[in-house]
């Protein structure tokens, strides 16, 4: 069973996306980018997250989004900004009827590197390896929103293979 998926690594003056067609063995790459606002207003900065996530999502009508989960970075202002553009994201996947599933930063990065402490830099070099992507100029969110991409994927692998053994 194929299943497309988009992965979202909020920001409000950046967002990244990936989305991708997964089955049981493969990731496939359908996009991956950014969403890089330009108004001067943080509120004009959602609005514009919001335009052109509509567009995406009916563009390629995903059947789920994995959005990562919020977290303290550098300040609370920082954290409310990206809970903001969070909420944006989430209210336009639960418009569509778009189930959505949330995974924190260090799950991430232990699924894809095996440690969930790792730093961008590793995580992006696995993926690139993986996915033979050799484009530098791609942006580090682009990466992130793969990075919960492929978490997914594992976290589906994971639970087939537990329903497998599971089963008579």
């Amino acid at each position: 069973m194929r299943v497309l998926i988009m992965g979202i690594d909020p920001g409000s003056r950046v967002l990244g996306f990936a989305i991708a067609k997964l089955n049981s063995e493969l990731i496939e790459i359908q996009q991956m980018g950014v969403i890089q606002t330009q108004s001067p207003s943080f509120y004009g900065r959602l609005a514009e997250i919001r335009e052109t996530l509509t567009k995406m999502l009916a563009q390629y009508n995903p059947d789920l989004l994995v959005v990562e989960k919020i977290f303290l970075g550098k300040s609370a202002e920082s954290a409310f900004k990206l809970g903001h553009a969070r909420g944006v994201v989430l209210a336009e996947a639960a418009l569509r009827g778009i189930a959505t599933v949330e995974y924190a930063t260090r799950f991430v990065k232990k699924s894809v590197t095996g440690n969930g402490g790792s730093d961008k830099t590793s995580v992006r070099a696995y993926l690139s390896k993986y996915f033979k992507i050799s484009d530098r100029l791609i942006a580090d969110d682009a990466f992130d929103a793969l990075a919960l991409v492929f978490a997914e994927h594992q976290n589906q692998t994971a639970r087939s293979k537990k329903v497998l053994e599971v089963s008579p």
